[in-house]
């Protein structure tokens, strides 16, 4: 093997080997640089393990104000609940389009329901509608709402760093889920609602504080029926002192 093939395959083989070594110093260099830039960034709470999600990042909770929460739920209604009084039924080729378009009107009215129990505002993210396969005139509504809460933060130390946490409750009273009629869906996902701002009440007398993060509520449709099996679950934030359990 001539020489200048050898100092080829010597050139080729450092090049294999070098190069990784580049890309994993530059990104120790990126990293480092990023860590003492944020470290700059002066809060009242300061956090020992970061939020990762970015409605719970540090200038959020600046002065002890309480995070924005989120509703994901998801139910079923009648054609006939996305309807004006004295409106005619849809042309067939024309429901599906109509009832996506009325989805929001339904996630507008639980943003009412929202504030009677413990928003101080709400917004609706996302609202759609999707026909039930087996049920013409049934509709499932996808939604996701945000808001802000009502109740205050609760107790946080100003200067001592923070330990972020968060943990989830049932809001079904135990039960896998509950037989719920369509008539009688909205009480309760009003009663979810009470219950999960219950907990967060009970969680700020034992903790010091806490914030209602996310309510998940799911209603799928019973088989041969209209009714629904409704379940809910909440998880909630706390700010704890750093090395609490």
């Amino acid at each position: 093997m001539s020489e200048l093939k050898i100092n080829v395959i010597v050139f080729a083989f450092g090049v294999l080997i070098g190069l990784p070594l580049v890309v994993l110093l530059g990104l120790q260099i990126y990293t480092t640089v990023v860590s003492k830039v944020a470290s700059r960034v002066e809060a009242p709470v300061k956090f020992v393990n970061a939020p990762l999600l970015p409605s719970h990042n540090v200038s959020a909770n600046l002065g002890g104000r309480v995070p924005d929460g989120f509703v994901l739920a998801s139910f079923y209604v009648s054609i006939r609940d996305l309807l004006k009084p004295d409106e005619k039924m849809p042309d067939e080729g024309f429901a599906d389009v109509l009832a996506d378009a009325r989805a929001g009107n339904i996630a507008e009215a639980e943003c009412g329901a929202l504030r009677e129990s413990l928003a101080s505002r709400c917004q609706v993210v996302r609202a759609s509608a999707t026909r039930d396969k087996n049920g013409k005139s049934l509709y499932r509504i996808s939604t996701e709402l945000r808001f802000a809460q009502v109740a205050p933060l609760g107790n946080v130390a100003p200067v001592s760093p923070s330990s972020y946490r968060e943990i989830s409750g049932d809001l079904t009273a135990g039960a896998i889920w509950i037989p719920t009629l369509l008539s009688d869906a909205g009480r309760q996902r009003r009663q979810f609602y009470d219950e999960a701002l219950r907990q967060c009440e009970q969680l700020q007398d034992s903790e010091g504080n806490c914030a209602i993060h996310q309510i998940v509520i799911s209603a799928p449709k019973m088989l041969s029926s209209d009714a629904e099996q409704m379940t809910g679950r909440a998880s909630y934030s706390l700010l704890k002192p750093a090395g609490s359990t």
